[in-house]
């Protein structure tokens, strides 16, 4: 079923492009491109049925979640339709996320209250713990782009979205101990996520011209998942905000 609405995905961009690209009267002008960014990943919260408990735990939540460090890279297809406008497709690899943050943390009294004994105080026990939380998946974005300036150096605003399919989830923690001593874990996910998800996209920046054939784009880049990544009463949302850098070359 997933794999049928990728194609059926696909199929309408390729629709739109091939019309697109029959109205314009320019000469065929493709480039294609390694693209990747760095990005400051998080979630807003959404719940889904009120309880008595809901509105605390999403205090509670926000209060030692965090954003987190995620990237992409992929390969993209542009297709310029006049010296102004250029429609690009692009299939990539993404990790968003977030991270829950414990700190400071406090185990009481070793003491046993019924017998008095001790417990031996030389188990190592962490002071912080940090659980973060990665969503590997598969996006192919479609974004239109406009170009404005005439020298080497032009502006470009570009508006898009992207199919993203998640591929797996894992989690790492990260165990920061007394003597100051990093321990490392890692687990597969377990949650029932949804597999599809929408990204609608906006981005803003720079292309330099390196020469006849080529040139760089810097892009700040904004995602926000516009579906939920689980039904559970609580639920969230991904977003990601970045700086996307790309190379292309002039076919």
């Amino acid at each position: 079923m997933v794999f049928r609405r990728i194609i059926f995905f696909i199929s309408v961009i390729c629709f739109f492009g091939a019309t697109v690209f029959a109205q314009s009267k320019m000469p065929s002008r493709w480039s294609i491109g390694a693209v990747g960014s760095a990005d400051i990943c998080y979630r807003t919260l959404s719940i889904q049925n009120e309880t008595s408990t809901a509105q605390e735990t999403v205090r509670m939540r926000e209060c030692i979640e965090t954003p987190k460090l995620g990237f992409t890279v992929g390969l993209e297809m542009n297709r310029m339709i006049n010296s102004h406008m250029a429609l690009g497709m692009r299939v990539q690899y993404t990790n968003r996320g977030y991270q829950t943050v414990m700190d400071n943390l406090t185990y009481g009294n070793m003491t046993d209250p019924r017998t008095g004994f001790i417990y031996d105080t030389a188990v190592e026990v962490p002071t912080a713990i940090t659980i973060v939380d990665h969503f590997h998946s598969l996006d192919l974005p479609i974004k239109a782009q406009y170009f404005f300036g005439h020298k080497k150096m032009k502006g470009i605003v570009g508006i898009g979205c992207a199919m993203s399919v998640l591929i797996r989830t894992n989690s790492t923690v990260i165990k920061t101990m007394k003597d100051g001593s990093v321990q490392r874990d890692k687990s597969e996910g377990t949650g029932d996520f949804n597999s599809l998800n929408v990204f609608p996209m906006v981005s803003a920046g720079v292309d330099w011209t390196v020469n006849d054939k080529s040139s760089i784009r810097f892009e700040p880049i904004a995602r926000y998942g516009a579906l939920k990544i689980i039904d559970a009463p609580i639920t969230e949302h991904l977003w990601s905000y970045g700086l996307q850098i790309g190379y292309y070359f002039s076919l």
